[in-house]
């Protein structure tokens, strides 16, 4: 039998450069922060060289942070004219729309079986005399097997759309989590060097209610989410992933209240996964009994634990976080409490207004053994 072990070291960081622009149009000169975050990954077979994968991971993870802060912009206006580069639109283009080739890899396989599937379905309804099961099938498995090139011409097309300077020199919109343009200066009277900050983005373009910021921007309060009482410890669903907990903060009714929601939320949950299952059980031909509410029955049951960990977190937690841009680390938060809100804009604030400076990279840490 054979066994392996390895140690995966996992480098995770968010770093910053402080780029200097000048205006195409009118010449002026302003800068602006950009911000991205990265991973590197170094592996050590059988635990062995451990030293040598921290190495590893740490080389992947200044070569990625680099290459972000080098190739990747944002479409900061300028504060003058509002007119953005097309050197900062160029690169911004280029860096949306990455993933969009690997989704090509999942549409390939999953095509071809739903072809196969659904072609079965068609063959048990209408009988093997009728063609339109096998065109059906055919011609879902062409165009999966050609879905690399229509996602190219996709993301092509995608990317092209991605122009802020359309509307100039009327209202320049610049998309969400845009970092603000920065005026240097110097003053007469001392000649210290000072910073204006002048916003990309107008107040009422952000969306309403929520508040947005840069991950790793901001530290959340303590105190209770919910009624913001000052005794608050941190609190995890009874079921979810590592992945998707979070430090919510909530006093000890409010964290009683919390789980009965969580509870009361699993029979809607499951109630749903059983239509599904019974729907499917109609829908599959023949007359083995086996195979129509077997099959289905297992599916229903993976499900209904992959949703045990997801949706009744969602429906009960105190607050909603969603992600507006992944790849520039742009996320917006929103609670129902309006002390916590306040406080978390107040502070969003303050960092907005600070001046841009150029944060190193921290090393990296191991993770726990890959067995």
């Amino acid at each position: 039998m054979f066994f392996y072990v390895a140690t995966i070291f996992t480098a995770t960081a968010t770093a910053s450069k402080v780029h200097d622009i000048v205006c195409e149009r009118c010449g002026t000169g302003f800068s602006y922060e950009l911000r991205r975050a990265a991973t590197g990954h170094g592996r050590a077979h059988y635990c062995i060289n451990e030293k040598g994968a921290m190495d590893q991971a740490q080389t992947q993870l200044l070569k990625a942070v680099q290459d972000r802060l080098t190739e990747e912009a944002e479409l900061v206006p300028c504060p003058k004219c509002r007119w953005v580069n097309d050197e900062l639109v160029r690169k911004y283009r280029n860096a949306k729309y990455r993933w969009l080739p690997r989704l090509a890899l999942v549409i390939v396989p999953l095509g071809v079986l739903t072809a196969f599937f659904f072609g079965y379905l068609l063959r048990g309804h209408m009988g093997t005399a009728s063609p339109l099961p096998f065109y059906l099938t055919i011609t879902l498995m062409s165009i999966s097997v050609l879905s690399p090139v229509w996602v190219y011409g996709i993301r092509a097309l995608l990317r092209r759309r991605i122009n802020p300077n359309r509307t100039y020199p009327g209202h320049v919109s610049v998309p969400i989590g845009t970092p603000p343009a920065i005026i240097k200066s110097i003053d007469p009277s001392t000649g210290c060097q000072t910073f204006r900050v002048v916003p990309s983005l107008d107040p009422g373009e952000n969306p309403a209610g929520w508040a947005v910021f840069r991950a790793g921007r901001i530290e959340f309060p303590k105190t209770c989410w919910r009624c913001g009482a000052i005794e608050a410890k941190p609190y995890v669903a009874p079921c979810t992933t590592p992945k998707r907990a979070f430090p919510t903060h909530l006093c000890r009714s409010c964290a009683s209240r919390t789980r009965l929601l969580w509870l009361a939320s699993v029979p809607v949950v499951l109630a749903v996964i059983l239509g599904l299952v019974s729907l499917v059980c109609l829908l599959l031909p023949g007359d083995d009994m086996g195979l129509r509410i077997g099959l289905p029955a297992a599916g229903g049951i993976f499900l209904f634990i992959f949703s045990l960990a997801i949706f009744p977190d969602k429906m009960s937690r105190p607050y909603r976080l969603g992600v507006i841009d992944a790849a520039r680390g742009i996320c917006k938060f929103r609670a129902a409490n309006p002390a916590l809100m306040q406080l978390l804009n107040e502070q969003i604030a303050r960092i907005e207004s600070r001046p841009p400076v150029s944060a190193p990279v921290p090393p990296p840490l191991p993770s726990r053994p890959l067995n």
